[in-house]
């Protein structure tokens, strides 16, 4: 595929390279902005549609009466009755955009009725009198109903196949064809365009929401989540603990050293610093762990289900990892932690507390270790080398 291709594919469809889940993501996060608009206008439209009925009164008898009161008076607004229904039912949106489509093909199916007994009856003023609500039909559901644009094509293609279907069975002379045409194509292409148009602007509405979400919840340097987020997922997990008689550990980590790093190398420098020791830990802990840049050259690891002893082993082999990397500079780059474990009815802060008086011990007695913090009592832990 060429990139010339690919660049006007993206322009079409913001959303073309990106993975299947987030497309799946999109369509929920889109159909939950569409709902209330769909049934605002399923409920407009069948009011609309009632009023339409007072009309046929004006122009129509006999078997077209009839015909045009079943469809406009009954069939149609409760058609679009049910739609506004289904809105108010998560279950039930699927069989709301299978019946949204098949809404206006059966109004239109409906007029092509029409315009073929009107034909038969060479009433000539009343078959061109009705032909406009075909045009009005492609407009409403390219730009009006709601619809995706994928689902609106449908719909309109069927109908537009429907139209010179009839018009094969009932010609109408051909200077009035050719003008019928074009205002079909003029409602086509206005309706084509302004649904196309319509989902691409809400495609980027929805990825500028996802990177917003991001910023919001992870740190930018290190990939980690920010200081916010990881309190929210401690938060949840003290929650958790409290509901089931559970246990969890923290480790807060200090880059040891990390200033003098950013005065002797240049801030780049500790950039990346940052940057690969946020990957070690985030490729050394498990799936269900959560890590967090805390602040600055401070991070926090929430370990869930985990006691002390267990959350030590786990930081020790993280604080040799980062021992024995190279960072690409002349000197080595070392962390130092504090581990402690909630039991009964601490609170994060206290966690929290507890874990940093166990790295600042850490700190004080010669860095490049861990120490475990039991009821905030610091006790020593000897570092592997």
């Amino acid at each position: 595929m060429s990139s010339y291709f690919q660049r006007l594919i993206f322009l079409i469809d913001p959303l073309f390279s990106l993975s299947p889940a987030i497309k799946a993501e999109f369509d929920i996060w889109d159909l939950s902005t569409r709902v209330l608009h769909i049934r605002a206008i399923a409920l407009l439209t069948s009011s609309l549609y009632l009023f339409y009925a007072l009309v046929d009164q004006m122009m129509l008898e006999g078997e077209a009466l009839a015909f045009a009161t079943t469809l406009h008076l009954l069939a149609l607004p409760l058609l679009l009755l049910f739609i506004a229904l289904l809105t108010y039912f998560n279950t039930l949106h699927k069989l709301m955009i299978i019946t949204l489509i098949v809404a206006p093909i059966v109004a239109n199916l409906g007029n092509f009725y029409l315009h073929s007994y009107f034909y038969n009856s060479q009433d000539l003023l009343l078959n061109i009198a009705y032909m406009p609500e075909i045009y009005l039909s492609i407009i409403w559901i390219f730009s009006i109903s709601g619809l995706r644009f994928l689902p609106a094509l449908l719909s309109v293609s069927i109908i537009l196949a429907g139209f010179f279907i009839w018009q094969n069975y009932f010609p109408i002379k051909e200077e009035f064809f050719v003008l019928q045409l074009l205002w079909m194509l003029a409602a086509f292409s206005f309706g084509f365009v302004n649904a196309l148009m319509l989902e691409r602007r809400n495609k980027n509405l929805f990825l500028n929401a996802k990177q917003l979400e991001h910023l919001a919840i992870y740190d930018k340097l290190s990939g980690l989540c920010n200081r916010m987020k990881i309190e929210s997922f401690c938060e949840a997990e003290l929650d958790r603990a409290l509901r089931y008689k559970e246990v969890f550990s923290i480790g807060l980590i200090d880059i040891d050293d990390f200033k003098k790093i950013n005065d002797q190398f240049g801030h780049n420098a500790g950039d990346r610093v940052i940057q690969e020791i946020s990957k070690i830990f985030q490729t050394s802990v498990r799936k269900t762990d959560h890590v967090g840049r805390w602040g600055g050259e401070e991070f926090l690891i929430l370990l869930p289900q985990t006691e002390a002893n267990n959350a030590l082993e786990l930081i020790e082999k993280i604080r040799k990892i980062v021992a024995q990397s190279d960072f690409g500079l002349p000197k080595n780059v070392t962390i130092s932690a504090g581990v402690a474990e909630y039991r009964d009815d601490k609170t994060i802060e206290t966690i929290v507390y507890c874990a940093d008086k166990a790295l600042y011990k850490a700190k004080r007695e010669g860095k490049n270790r861990v120490y475990l913090s039991s009821e905030c009592c610091v006790i020593p832990i000897k570092p592997i080398k």
